[in-house]
Protein backbone atom coordinates (compact mmCIF):
# COMPACT_ATOMS: atom_id res chain seq x y z
CA UNK A 1 0.00 0.00 0.00
CA UNK A 2 0.91 3.74 -1.03
CA UNK A 3 1.76 6.61 1.83
CA UNK A 4 0.26 8.69 -1.19
CA UNK A 5 -2.43 11.10 -0.39
CA UNK A 6 -3.54 14.00 -2.29
CA UNK A 7 -3.39 15.91 1.38
CA UNK A 8 0.69 15.19 1.46
CA UNK A 9 1.14 16.38 -1.97
CA UNK A 10 -1.12 19.70 -1.14
CA UNK A 11 0.71 20.15 1.82
CA UNK A 12 3.75 19.64 0.72
CA UNK A 13 3.59 22.10 -2.39
CA UNK A 14 2.77 24.52 0.23
CA UNK A 15 5.67 23.94 2.34
CA UNK A 16 7.60 23.71 -0.39
CA UNK A 17 6.35 27.54 -1.35
CA UNK A 18 7.07 28.75 2.52
CA UNK A 19 10.79 27.17 1.90
CA UNK A 20 11.20 28.69 -1.03
CA UNK A 21 10.23 31.98 0.66
CA UNK A 22 7.29 32.69 -1.09
CA UNK A 23 4.51 35.09 0.00
CA UNK A 24 2.17 33.46 2.20
CA UNK A 25 -0.55 35.61 0.36
CA UNK A 26 0.37 34.43 -2.72
CA UNK A 27 0.13 30.50 -1.17
CA UNK A 28 -3.45 31.27 0.33
CA UNK A 29 -4.30 31.94 -2.98
CA UNK A 30 -2.43 29.14 -4.53
CA UNK A 31 -4.18 26.46 -1.71
CA UNK A 32 -7.58 28.42 -1.62
CA UNK A 33 -7.49 29.42 1.80
CA UNK A 34 -10.16 31.77 3.23
CA UNK A 35 -7.43 33.18 5.70
CA UNK A 36 -3.85 33.60 6.30
CA UNK A 37 -3.76 31.96 9.60
CA UNK A 38 -4.50 28.45 8.09
CA UNK A 39 -1.64 29.17 5.52
CA UNK A 40 0.66 30.21 8.21
CA UNK A 41 0.34 27.31 9.89
CA UNK A 42 3.08 25.79 6.66
CA UNK A 43 5.41 27.80 8.05
CA UNK A 44 5.28 27.43 11.26
CA UNK A 45 5.24 23.37 10.54
CA UNK A 46 8.77 23.93 9.31
CA UNK A 47 10.42 25.14 13.06
CA UNK A 48 13.67 22.98 12.20
CA UNK A 49 13.67 24.20 8.55
CA UNK A 50 13.80 28.22 9.94
CA UNK A 51 16.38 27.60 12.39
CA UNK A 52 19.11 26.10 9.46
CA UNK A 53 17.75 28.75 7.77
CA UNK A 54 19.00 31.46 10.94
CA UNK A 55 22.40 29.65 11.19
CA UNK A 56 23.20 29.58 8.02
CA UNK A 57 22.72 33.59 7.76
CA UNK A 58 24.12 33.82 11.39
CA UNK A 59 27.06 31.71 9.64
CA UNK A 60 27.47 33.76 6.84
CA UNK A 61 27.67 37.13 8.86
CA UNK A 62 30.45 36.03 11.28
CA UNK A 63 32.74 35.17 8.38
CA UNK A 64 31.13 38.43 6.64
CA UNK A 65 32.43 40.16 10.16
CA UNK A 66 35.66 38.28 10.38
CA UNK A 67 36.96 39.52 6.83
CA UNK A 68 35.75 42.88 6.83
Amino acid sequence: SSNFTAYKLRHQFATDLVLNNTDIRTIQELMGHASSSMTIGYARSNKNKMKEAVNKRSTVAKTVAKNE
